[in-house]
């Protein structure tokens, strides 16, 4: 005997950063909540222990309040506390899940600090982030993310003209879920060119992580330029210097 659950991020009751992973048993209609990962991925073992720890399929999705960013956080969290249970034991936990949420996983060494970022970024004057969107999303199959070299909050009307221009120059369409704001942002080195941007949206990784503020710009879109997050679910970033 086997099962399928279905998994669904979800957002605390009057919070914007706290989300929680709704866990549900689609044969006998059981529900787990799930304050993180790692309570997440003790109930379904514990849940999967009822079929012989024989899971057909997890089904992952969002509830509407759930902004693109947070399902970054999410697969973020996910691929770090993957890749810690694998050097503990060299075992694969929740691999369905993973394989759903996240197409490849971005290896992180380290995280920079905040002298080290303020190097980095000197002549910067943009970062462009392209991933897959959630499945569901079939008109928007694009999560970009931009990163601006500013903590300055610009008024509206600025902000809005910086993203029509981006839309504009880089061939992308149908934008939606849009968020413009000042936001905290990490730098993670690892076996890339350049080191990757996180946007930082609970308060322990703003506080466990050296961060920097910056204007992001965070949305779904289709695209016919970025193939490799369109077509092969993989995420890219890249840079974009001044003179």
């Amino acid at each position: 005997m086997s099962a399928i659950f279905e998994s669904t991020i979800k957002m605390v009751n009057g919070s914007r950063e706290d989300w929680y992973i709704e866990l549900r048993d689609t044969k006998s209609g059981e529900i787990e909540i799930c304050k993180d990962l790692i309570e997440y991925a003790k109930k379904i073992e514990e849940l999967g222990a009822n079929y012989g720890g024989n899971i057909d399929e997890v089904r992952w999705s969002k509830a509407e309040s759930v902004r693109p960013y947070i399902v970054d956080v999410v697969r973020f969290e996910m691929s770090k506390l993957q890749r810690e249970i694998e050097e503990e034991t060299g075992e694969i936990i929740i691999e369905g899940e993973k394989e759903q949420l996240e197409a490849k996983a971005i290896k992180t060494v380290r995280y920079l600090t905040v002298s080290e970022i303020e190097k980095h970024i000197q002549n910067v004057e943009f970062i462009i982030m392209a991933a897959p969107s959630p499945e569901h999303f079939s008109s928007a199959p694009i999560h970009f993310t931009i990163f601006l070299n500013t903590s300055d909050d610009l008024p509206r009307e600025i902000q809005e003209a910086i993203l029509d221009k981006f839309l504009d120059e880089n061939g992308i369409r149908n934008p939606i879920e849009i968020m413009s704001q000042i936001m905290p942002v990490g730098f993670s080195e690892g076996t890339q060119e350049t080191p990757m941007p996180l946007l930082l949206v609970k308060q322990e990784d703003m506080r466990a992580i050296p961060n920097t503020p910056m204007l992001v710009m965070d949305f779904l879109a289709d695209s016919d330029n970025f193939s490799e997050a369109k077509d092969k679910s993989l995420t890219g970033w890249s840079y974009s210097y001044s003179d």
